[in-house]
């Protein structure tokens, strides 16, 4: 119940600014009781930064506007009794469901993300706050988000960088290899078409299932020339020209001629 006090959460109290070399940054934990209470004692004058969690509940900063805010020190005068701390702790939003392949069957280890809508740095731009594996049978669990609007996405698993060498006078395949797309909720291969998630505060949404799609897949050859790349291991990186949420694809320059490959693009 909202406003309710809340037993068995934890409190977390930290030195901000410790006075000297000598002294030993001030870490201190606390459980609330029956009624919610927690306390402090002991404590040097200085500034503290006091954080609170529970399981089911978001992890809150004392005074952050926002749930993963910096929030507010709280200052402590010599002798002074600090009191009416109120944390209020949100219900964590839960998102649930299956990753289903061509045939609907349940694909296990697919790696799940949820994606907000948030600035970094420039314009608004789908950005992952939580990610997780699927089960041996299909299943998702995506905890601890705050309330707000959601994309679900299964990502490609083509991310990873190939270090293999590679035979550069090997002919490129005459028809692209097929691969499962990025794909979002329902079955979409854009952020653009796919269909936003709504979450509250405490609410669990189910039967999220994403059904992949499959695509073809093409692999893009080329040199890296220049004295810098001479002698030293260089990267190859492949990202979405819109700027969207998709994998940069990646693969390691091989040679003294500065050959690269780039596969499942």
């Amino acid at each position: 119940k909202a406003g309710s006090p809340l037993k068995k959460a934890s409190v977390q109290l930290v030195m901000m600014n410790p006075g000297g070399l000598r002294q030993l940054p001030v870490r201190k934990v606390a459980e609330t009781d029956e009624q919610g209470r927690f306390a402090f004692t002991g404590l040097d004058a200085g500034k503290y930064q006091l954080s609170a969690e529970r399981q089911g509940f978001l992890r809150q900063n004392y005074g952050a506007r926002q749930y993963s805010g910096g929030g507010m020190p709280v200052l402590v005068d010599e002798g002074q009794n600090v009191k009416a701390i109120v944390f209020q702790l949100t219900p964590q939003a839960v998102i649930t469901g299956k990753v289903l392949d061509e045939d609907g069957e349940g694909v296990a280890g697919q790696p799940v993300s949820a994606l907000r809508y948030v600035y970094r740095g420039g314009p608004r731009q789908w950005s992952t706050v939580a990610t997780a594996p699927t089960s041996d049978i299909g299943e998702f669990r995506l905890p601890d988000l705050p309330p707000g609007r959601y994309l679900v996405s299964s990502n490609a698993r083509n991310g990873v960088v190939n270090r293999r060498p590679f035979d550069s006078s090997e002919p490129l395949p005459s028809v692209p290899d097929m691969m499962y797309a990025t794909t979002y909720y329902p079955s979409a291969t854009s952020a653009s078409t796919a269909m936003p998630i709504d979450v509250g505060a405490g609410g669990e949404v189910r039967e999220i299932d994403v059904r992949l799609v499959k695509t073809r897949a093409y692999r893009v050859r080329g040199r890296v020339a220049g004295d810098g790349a001479k002698g030293r291991a260089v990267t190859m990186t492949l990202t979405p020209r819109d700027g969207g949420p998709g994998s940069a694809i990646t693969g390691a320059v091989f040679g003294s001629d500065g050959q690269f490959e780039l596969r499942n693009v």
